[in-house]
């Protein structure tokens, strides 16, 4: 038998849930577990919030005490978030975004901070920022670094730990250069 009801109570420790069915004159539901993806070896855990509109399967006798919440469903006042069957979307109360378009294969993640933690972090292809980059420890890179004009500026000193090889002068800010004969 399957149920519409609103979530009234959560229990984040065994990922349960009671549920008010409006139908049957508010009576509220035994604590029921939520329905997940992966509980095993790969594990998925988003319960559903007090107040949500959720559906409830309950065994073939009708008790409202052996059931299964199957998730969240959109109703008139809870609406969707993006109209597309190409999307997969997800935004969290404090406006954090994942989306995820797979018509213009683009995955937008739109946040207040993203953190990686991994041993090795892997792009491949271009990578465009906007904005400051700020990097804690060193920059190595196989290529040139060079701004869009293909200059090199440096503020600060540099230290060189090898041989210099300039086409052209190497100049201080006074014009000087470090050639001079003897």
């Amino acid at each position: 038998m399957i149920r519409r009801g609103i979530v009234v109570a959560v229990d984040e420790k065994t990922a349960r849930v009671r549920v008010q069915m409006p139908d049957l004159d508010g009576l509220v539901s035994n604590w029921l577990p939520v329905v997940h993806h992966k509980t095993q070896k790969d594990k998925t855990y988003w319960l559903p919030d007090i107040g949500e509109y959720v559906v409830v399967a309950f065994d073939e006798e009708g008790e409202h005490s052996d059931g299964y919440v199957l998730g969240a469903i959109y109703n008139n006042k809870d609406t969707p978030p993006v109209a597309s069957k190409d999307k997969f979307f997800v935004r969290f109360e404090d406006g954090t975004e994942i989306e995820y378009d797979r018509k213009t294969h683009l995955l937008r993640v739109k946040a207040q901070t993203v953190q990686i933690q991994a041993e090795t972090v892997i792009i491949e292809g271009n990578v465009n920022i906007v904005g400051q980059l700020d990097v804690v420890g060193n920059i190595r890179a196989t290529g040139s670094i060079i701004d869009i004009e293909g200059n090199v500026n440096i503020v600060g000193n540099l230290d060189v730990v090898g041989n210099i090889h300039a086409t052209g002068a190497i100049i201080d800010e006074g014009g000087n250069t470090p050639h001079h004969t003897h």
